[in-house]
C-alpha cells in the first residue's frame, strides 16, 4: 500500500501529526500510511518538499498546518477543508472533492467547526488587515496560506489526488507585529533573546503576542483533533 505524503510548513505543525519533534526538511515514515516532511514556509520550499516525496512515490499529497483568515466568519480553531487554492492573478488548482468528504465525515462527531471555500496563496505572512482585505479582493477566498499553491501545482503536474488541511490561527482583523515576523525562523521557531528585546522596546505590542498565541494554541487543537480521529491518513478511494 503506498503511502500519502503530508507537507507542514512549521515544526509545531509537524509534532501535531506525531506528538513528537520531526526532523526538518527530511522525509519521515510516521506510520504506515504516511510520510510527513516539515518544509519551512513559502512556496519554494513546499515545492522542493513535494518534490522530493513524488521521487518517493507517495500515492497523494496533502498541505498540512496553520493558514490565516480572510473573512469576518472565520475563526481562530476553525478548520478549512478547501475546495481549491488560488493566487492573486487567478490560477487555480482543485482538491480531491471525495477525499474531502471522507476526511469531514470522519470529523463529523467532533466539536470542530469546518469551513469549506477557496483558500488563497500568500507570498509572505499578511501581518495587517489592509493586506488580508487586499488579498480576499481578488481572490474571494476564506483564507490564505503559503504552502498549498505549490503543493496543488506538484501533484497536479504528477497526476495524484490532493488536499489541503489547514487550521486558523489570525482573524481578519488581527494585525501581527513585525517583532514577530522578524524574530521568528522559517519553521517557526522564535529567536527568544531577540523577541524579548523588542517586546521591551515597544512592549505596546504584548496584547498582539498573546492574540497570536491563543489564535495558535486553538489551531494546534484543531489539528491534534483531526490527526487523533485518523482523518487524513486512509488517503483518497
Amino acid at each position: 500500500m503506498s503511502c500519502i505524503g503530508i507537507i507542514s510548513a512549521l515544526s509545531s505543525e509537524g509534532r501535531c501529526l506525531t506528538g513528537q519533534a520531526v526532523p526538518v526538511k527530511k522525509p519521515v515514515q510516521i506510520n504506515e500510511n504516511a510520510i510527513v516532511i516539515v518544509c519551512g514556509l513559502g512556496e519554494e520550499n513546499a515545492r522542493t518538499a513535494a518534490q522530493m516525496l513524488i521521487e518517493k512515490n507517495v500515492s497523494a499529497l496533502v498541505s498540512w498546518g496553520t493558514a490565516g483568515a480572510l473573512t469576518e466568519n472565520v475563526h481562530a480553531g476553525d478548520l478549512i477543508l478547501a475546495d481549491s487554492v488560488i493566487t492573486k492573478e487567478g490560477d487555480s488548482y482543485p482538491f480531491d472533492t471525495e477525499w474531502n468528504k471522507r476526511v469531514a465525515n470522519k470529523l463529523c462527531n467532533t466539536s470542530l467547526k469546518i469551513r469549506n471555500g477557496t483558500i488563497a496563496h500568500a507570498d509572505q505572512v499578511l501581518a495587517t488587515t489592509e493586506n488580508k482585505s487586499r488579498l480576499q479582493s481578488a481572490t474571494r477566498a476564506i483564507a490564505t496560506d503559503m504552502e498549498s499553491i505549490s503543493i496543488a501545482r506538484c501533484a497536479h503536474e504528477a497526476n495524484l489526488s490532493c488536499l489541503t488541511i489547514r487550521a486558523i490561527v489570525d482573524e481578519v482583523s488581527q494585525v501581527i507585529p513585525e517583532a514577530i515576523i522578524n524574530n521568528t525562523d522559517t519553521f517557526g521557531r522564535p529567536a527568544l533573546l531577540p523577541l524579548l528585546i523588542s517586546l521591551m522596546r515597544k512592549p505596546d505590542i504584548i496584547p498582539a503576542l498573546i492574540h497570536l498565541a491563543k489564535g495558535m494554541k486553538a489551531a494546534t487543537k484543531t489539528l491534534k483533533t483531526v490527526a487523533r480521529n485518523q482523518a487524513v491518513f486512509s488517503g483518497p478511494v
